[in-house]
């Protein structure tokens, strides 16, 4: 399609991404927008760089469901 430039610049924008900052976040729009987007994007292109980032996001993530239910919480501080 001719896109490769912005192929380009989009992955090494990814690749800068830092998840672990001091604020909070919204579990489900973080999920299905960040993690979600991420993840179709290995999809269609399987670039690793784009997998470790979902990792790594799903793991600042994943604290969201230390609850006496195992529903996650609305919000979770990604650095603590």
């Amino acid at each position: 399609m001719g896109l490769d430039q912005f192929y380009e610049r989009a992955k090494d924008h990814v690749s800068k991404l830092n998840f672990k900052k001091d604020h909070s976040v919204s579990f489900f729009e973080t999920t299905i927008r960040y993690l979600g987007g991420l993840l179709g994007a290995y999809t269609l292109s399987e670039d690793q760089i784009f997998l470790d980032k979902s990792i790594e996001l799903a793991q600042v993530l994943l604290p969201a469901f230390e609850t006496t239910t195992g529903i996650p919480k609305h919000g979770v501080n990604v650095l603590t």
